[in-house]
């Protein structure tokens, strides 16, 4: 078997190429190559950049429309081969699972859209942004902060200060739960006898 018979098998069988070998294909292979790589990675896993760009428009489209079905991450180039729509689809997508879209692709999405997404991970108890923060309602700022203490996700001062005494304590006790931490500030909010149990279990008191 020579060099061209055994480089068609390696093309033929979908595998990844280091990037200085694809590109020194000849450019019937190189379409095969990308043709079989699409294949091979439709159920799992994903092109690499240098691939990715020797995609034909329409590939690109594909390959961008395969990923947001089955809820994967995109690039900010994907994302803008996408319709409004579509976008919103992949952004809902992200939400539910905890996968965070970048600063540019929530831009994007017109401000109900925004408030959808943002819901999606306040219900899912997920962490959001301060910016994203500010969009929420009042009652839905402190729906969100249960639901982060329900997780014994980290929260910040200022939403702390919008819980109960009873359920800053709870969240104390979560953290401490979790090996984690609060700041000192939401230590001293604290009742003496709390502050008491919260360094018994083991809570960890973190100074500004």
């Amino acid at each position: 078997m020579n060099n061209k018979q055994l480089l068609q098998k390696y093309v033929d069988t979908g595998i990844q190429l280091p990037e200085y070998q694809v590109r020194s294909l000849p450019e019937n292979l190189k379409n095969t190559y990308i043709r079989k790589r699409i294949i091979a990675v439709e159920q799992d896993g994903y092109l690499e950049d240098y691939e990715f760009d020797l995609l034909t428009p329409e590939q690109r489209f594909q390959y961008a429309m395969k990923w947001v079905e089955n809820g994967y991450y995109i690039t900010n180039e994907q994302f803008d081969l996408l319709t409004p729509d579509q976008r919103f689809q992949y952004a809902m997508k992200m939400a539910e699972k905890d996968w965070a879209i970048t600063y540019d692709q929530f831009e994007s999405l017109t401000p109900e859209q925004q408030i959808q997404y943002v819901m999606k991970r306040v219900e899912k108890g997920w962490a959001i942004t301060d910016d994203q923060f500010e969009l929420l309602t009042p009652d839905q700022r402190f729906q969100y902060t249960m639901k982060r203490v329900e997780k014994g996700g980290n929260i910040t001062i200022d939403k702390f200060e919008l819980l109960t005494p009873d359920q800053r304590f709870l969240y104390a006790m979560k953290m401490a739960e979790n090996g984690g931490w609060i700041y000192n500030s939401q230590f001293e909010l604290l009742t003496p006898e709390q502050r008491k149990i919260f360094k018994n279990n083991g809570g960890i008191v973190f100074k500004l």
